[in-house]
């Protein structure tokens, strides 16, 4: 993860640039604050799982059978920490890719949600000439309020209310660069609810819909980690040994090689 200086200098550049209002600014802060508060507190849940089980394993006062299930125990929650700190750094590096590409992602949504009508009437002399399209700012802060509901939604824990505000930001937005993030979001509902069936479906969406997408890598190996819980563990593995092989150079082929010597 980004540290958190480069990510508050990143916001104060683009807020000085006039790119973000001071609330969001500050919002964002808040919210990179708690996300990273809960990353040190699984970190050290973690930590102390792993020593128990050691101290589990090692242990010669407990009955063998008896000390296998505490280690498996032990193992399936530390499992369930990894995935929720992978969860984490999937939000938190939304968040910083969001503010480190604004106002461009903004400025990216279908001409017909976006743009004026066409007129006939000659543009002012003011009007831009280097052929760039006039960006409707209504409807670009329509559109960032309706991702920013549903992305707060979504770390608040509120599933049902979150896929109802991505569903409709792909429904009035499908060409906006935030498209594959929204999709990718509705995918990663499911998944924290444990609905790994309609996670895998949703997350399958991502590289089907927007294979020229940001979020493919991770819908990928977020789809495999549903399909290992589903206890389907050959197409599992098929997946992660694809994403390696198509994006071998992203943190999420890192996280897949591990998934795959586990």
């Amino acid at each position: 993860m980004r540290p958190i200086i480069s990510f508050l200098a990143l916001c104060l550049v683009l807020f000085a640039v006039g790119c973000i209002p001071p609330k969001q600014v500050k919002q964002i802060e808040s919210d990179n604050s708690s996300l990273r508060g809960q990353v040190d507190s699984l970190r050290a849940e973690m930590h102390k799982l792993r020593s128990l089980v050691v101290r589990a394993e090692q242990s010669s006062q407990q009955s063998k059978e008896h000390a296998l299930k505490v280690t498996a125990d032990l193992n399936v929650r530390l499992e369930q920490v990894q995935q929720q700190m992978q969860i984490i750094d999937d939000r938190l590096d939304d968040m910083n890719n969001r503010v480190a590409n604004m106002p461009n992602k903004l400025r990216m949504v279908s001409e017909r949600s976006a743009l004026p009508a066409a007129t006939t009437e000659e543009p002012p002399v003011n009007a831009q000439t280097n052929n760039e399209p006039v960006v409707d700012k209504n409807a670009l802060a329509e559109m960032s309020k309706l991702y920013d509901a549903s992305y707060q939604d979504l770390t608040q824990g509120k599933f049902d209310l979150a896929r109802q505000g991505f569903a409709e930001f792909l429904r009035r937005y499908p060409q906006s660069a935030l498209a594959d993030n929204a999709q990718y979001w509705i995918g990663e509902s499911y998944y924290s609810q444990r609905e790994y069936v309609r996670a895998s479906a949703e997350f399958a969406e991502v590289a089907g819909k927007y294979p020229a997408g940001d979020k493919v890598p991770a819908s990928m190996l977020k789809r495999a980690y549903a399909l290992i819980s589903l206890s389907k563990r050959a197409e599992a593995r098929a997946l992660l040994e694809k994403l390696i092989k198509q994006y071998p150079n992203t943190n999420e082929a890192e996280l897949a090689k591990a998934r795959l010597k586990e």
